[in-house]
């Protein structure tokens, strides 16, 4: 069997979409996968089983992050044409390169959607021009794509009400961990820790959405009060260069987009996730894994990962002075780090388990391919 996954965005410094990213690193470990992005260079064989075919495109950065194909139909075909793929996959329904659905459905083909949240619906821009134009999109294109879809794979259960409201055929497969690739992983020793110190991190794209400078505006009013704590930014800073020289200092570090996050978070005692809307956040789910104390907004797929007071602390999106307490919290009592990041760690190694859930979507493939 091969797989074609249609994403607007896969991994690089500047734009990423997660989701597709692990999905189609899982499929490979045993199956064939071509993935159809945008950016540059045009093609790239990352494994043995996994092809990535980069289209040009013209990109509107943030608040829109948005980006638009040049005859994405035609070159999808070629692709196809060239490739010969049984099963057909896109990642997320509201980007310009789900449009590929009307191409593949006159074509014939069976197509699977697979989304994180319903933007315009349950997850919303900050910007009021973009969050418009969302909401009307997602009730009109964006719902034609889900509905054409032979199978919508929801990867949190926090989207089936609005699923069953749109009367869509889904099933709910969450994505996950690689545990193997989190095991592996060594400890970024360049990254000081010292015995009394707490390190503390937010690791996640520098957009708007992410609410990233409410944790950095907290975090410079933090290290007024409290000696022992530092503060570190992973994420790509190109184009930020006002930013790092507003807040960076020796105790509140940028450290740039990192492909090895493992490693970095393997030196993290507290993850901070500010965002002002989520899917199901990759970024929380590693943190948790690993056994990191989380501080989060309780937005989109956080409710199903972190119960408050329980295994993590929450705060409402754009709550400075809620997130600032709830650090402090953490800071004031270490064993409540150690409790917290036990329990959250049991929980993602139970239930998001990104080998598990790669399995059950390839079943699900496998099945669409036979009919």
């Amino acid at each position: 069997m091969k797989v074609l996954i249609i994403s607007p965005y896969f991994f690089e410094p500047h734009r990423w979409m997660i989701s597709a990213y692990k999905t189609a690193l899982a499929l490979s470990k045993n199956t064939q996968v071509i993935v159809v992005t945008t950016g540059r260079p045009y093609k790239e064989k990352m494994n043995k089983n996994l092809m990535i075919y980069r289209l040009h495109d013209f990109f509107l950065p943030d608040p829109v992050n948005f980006s638009f194909v040049p005859f994405l139909g035609w070159q999808l075909y070629s692709i196809i044409k060239k490739e010969k793929p049984d099963c057909f996959l896109i990642n997320k329904h509201m980007f310009y390169t789900s449009l590929a659905i009307f191409w593949l459905k006159l074509l014939g083909k069976k197509v699977i959607v697979q989304t994180d949240t319903f933007p315009g619906i349950i997850w919303f821009p900050r910007n009021p021009l973009v969050n418009f134009i969302m909401k009307l999109y997602a009730r009109t294109i964006g719902l034609w794509v889900l509905l054409l879809a032979d199978k919508v794979v929801l990867l949190h259960q926090g989207l089936v009400e609005t699923a069953k409201k749109w009367k869509l055929k889904y099933e709910v497969i969450p994505t996950g961990v690689d545990f193997d690739l989190l095991n592996s992983a060594k400890p970024d020793f360049k990254i000081k820790h010292l015995k009394n110190e707490l390190n503390i991190i937010y690791a996640g794209r520098l957009e708007s959405i992410k609410g990233y400078e409410d944790y950095l505006q907290v975090a410079q009013r933090m290290l007024k009060k409290y000696i022992h704590i530092n503060f570190y930014v992973a994420g790509n800073t190109i184009d930020k260069e006002e930013i790092v020289k507003k807040y960076q200092s020796k105790r509140l570090i940028f450290l740039g987009h990192r492909e090895d996050i493992y490693s970095v978070l393997k030196r993290m005692d507290i993850f901070v996730l500010p965002s002002y809307s989520e899917g199901l956040p990759n970024a929380l789910m590693e943190s948790m894994a690993l056994g990191l104390a989380c501080v989060s907004s309780g937005v989109g797929g956080v409710k199903y990962l972190i119960k408050d007071d329980v295994n993590g602390l929450t705060f409402s999106p754009g709550d400075q002075e809620k997130m600032e307490t709830q650090l402090e919290k953490l800071i004031k009592n270490k064993y409540l780090i150690n409790q917290f990041g036990r329990r959250a760690k049991k929980l993602i190694f139970k239930n998001y388990n990104l080998d598990l859930g790669a399995k059950k979507l390839k079943k699900l493939l496998l099945a669409y391919n036979k009919k």
